[in-house]
């Protein structure tokens, strides 16, 4: 029985050391969701950081000074816009459920190593 103790001390303090251990990741991720509407020229397109949102909650992109929409002419329209702010391009993909079209891009950007210490934080 005494060791049957012993065991479970030893992995709870294990189990508390590696709670304790925040590694911050090199890149964040984010995707780019564009949907098109069959035989309309409109696409709408989304941005999805991992921001936590609400079922009726809009999506789309917003200049952060004003909170007005920002419009692009196409997908590239956004990604140029992206690219201009550090993000790399990753993967592709399309869906089409048959009345929409649906484009997710995945991008990444790196971390430096300030907004890594900023993570730390928050995660600790």
């Amino acid at each position: 029985m005494k060791k049957l103790i012993i065991i479970f001390l030893l992995l709870q303090l294990s189990f508390h050391s590696i709670a304790q251990d925040v590694v911050a990741p090199d890149y964040v991720f984010c995707e780019i969701i564009g949907h098109k509407k069959q035989f309309n020229l409109n696409t709408t397109i989304s941005l999805d950081i991992g921001q936590k949102r609400t079922f009726l909650q809009d999506d789309r992109m917003r200049n952060e000074e004003t909170g007005e929409l920002i419009k692009f002419s196409s997908m590239i329209d956004a990604l140029n816009f992206m690219t201009e702010r550090g993000w790399e391009f990753v993967q592709a993909y399309v869906i089409d459920d048959g009345s929409y079209n649906y484009k997710h891009w995945i991008l990444k950007r790196r971390l430096s190593e300030a907004e890594k210490k900023d993570y730390k934080a928050i995660k600790e």
